[in-house]
């Protein structure tokens, strides 16, 4: 078999629209991925406000008070110093002074 040596400007012709194609084919697979991680965070976001929504038609004044003395509940058996600041008929702002 015979070794065919091609003109240096004909093999970097060659060479260069191989590197051309190559290029093309990488630019298309990052925008493919571009585009799927775009469509996963809409769906996320789609998720989290359905999830948002979900729960806001739950919830209710009595569950928000349930939760308030659940809270002060647990505040009431854990260690160390606690500062509640309330109106008496809002629900509490909790903190802890360390």
């Amino acid at each position: 078999m015979k070794s065919i040596k091609l003109p240096q400007g004909l093999y970097n012709s060659i060479e260069d629209r191989l590197e051309a194609e190559q290029d093309a084919l990488r630019m298309k697979f990052i925008l493919e991925q571009e585009a799927l991680e775009a469509e996963r965070k809409i769906i996320e976001a789609k998720g989290s406000r359905d999830a948002q929504l979900i729960l806001s038609e739950g919830l209710s004044e009595e569950i928000l008070k349930l939760r308030g003395i659940e809270a002060f509940l647990k505040l009431a058996e854990s260690s160390g110093s606690k500062l509640i600041i309330t109106n008496g008929s809002e629900i509490p702002f909790i903190t802890s002074p360390e």
